[in-house]
């Protein structure tokens, strides 16, 4: 298993007075070569206890037959579809077998740090119930050159907000997704994904923040593999359909305002997505978007 660097001299309290379930959800999809590492990360975790649910949304590599390898060596809560049903309906799938206080969206080609649970529970353990997730810093390693580099470094917050993160959230997405642990509970009062949408970062961590608050650890506790493939190619893909998700959650945005400063966020993030649309083909989504940024700036 690849080695994860973490920072040193690390605080936090290693003395639990009620040690809480964090359930772990970790979302298959072709991804058999790293399956076996990513569950290692997890068992290597020095917080207990931890319920581990592999789902396997369908894939056509042999993942599925490695999960069915591995269920007796690691003790696998496993969820094998015959049909592919999504990212979004796979996760609440998950959620609603959840009994952790805690729930963590884990790809099965991330590796976690042994300390991540350990770190994000205590940190979550000392806010209060506005608070809903905890998010930290990570490694984004490129699968063809095998550099890695901090995700605080590739984007306009080297400090990141914590709080009433809503308007900032908005504006820049600054969140390293797979870092986010979430309270249960918080989750499920929002109603868990949209199934409706094509992915799920942006629009789940919007909805949250408008009702509570974040807070952040600057450890690096999690890898990510920054694959080809991956989501980042699949926005900058001519007349991408994912970008029609990202709109939709800009109109959820819009509802969700309560402030001139929020509406002026929206605007901003608008004019932003028109000109990726516009690169990439999506010449109707680009107008839309331009509308959508006259409607929030002329909203009072």
């Amino acid at each position: 298993m690849p080695v994860l660097i973490l920072r040193q001299n690390l605080r936090y309290i290693k003395n639990y007075n009620v040690l809480a379930t964090v359930t772990i959800i970790c979302i298959v999809f072709n991804q058999e070569k790293t399956l076996e590492a990513c569950i290692q990360s997890v068992r290597a975790q020095t917080y207990q206890p931890i319920e581990l649910l592999v789902i396997d949304d369908a894939s056509t590599d042999h993942s599925q037959k490695t999960l069915l390898d591995l269920q007796e060596k690691y003790k696998l809560k496993l969820i094998l579809h015959t049909t592919n049903k999504g990212y979004c309906q796979t996760f609440n799938e998950g959620l609603a077998f959840a009994t952790g206080q805690y729930v963590l969206d884990l790809s099965a080609d991330d590796l976690l740090h042994p300390e991540f649970i350990a770190i994000s529970v205590n940190r979550l353990r000392q806010t209060n119930n506005e608070f809903a997730a905890h998010y930290c810093d990570a490694w984004l390693l490129d699968e063809q050159t095998q550099q890695a580099q901090l995700h605080s470094l590739t984007t306009r917050f080297t400090k990141r907000p914590e709080g009433n993160i809503y308007t900032q959230l908005i504006q820049h997405y600054f969140i390293c997704s797979p870092t986010v642990l979430f309270k249960r509970d918080h989750l499920l009062s929002i109603k868990g994904y949209d199934e409706t949408l094509l992915y799920e970062d942006f629009d789940i961590q919007i909805r949250l923040a408008r009702r509570y608050k974040f807070c952040y650890s600057q450890e690096p506790l999690l890898r990510k593999t920054v694959r080809q493939a991956g989501m980042s190619k699949k926005f900058s893909k001519w007349q991408s359909p994912y970008q029609r998700s990202t709109y939709k959650v800009c109109q959820k945005i819009y509802q969700l305002n309560k402030t001139t400063e929020e509406h002026r966020a929206l605007a901003t993030r608008c004019v932003y997505e028109s000109k990726q649309n516009f690169l990439i083909g999506n010449w109707k989504l680009t107008v839309s978007y331009i509308a959508l940024a006259f409607k929030a700036l002329l909203t009072r």
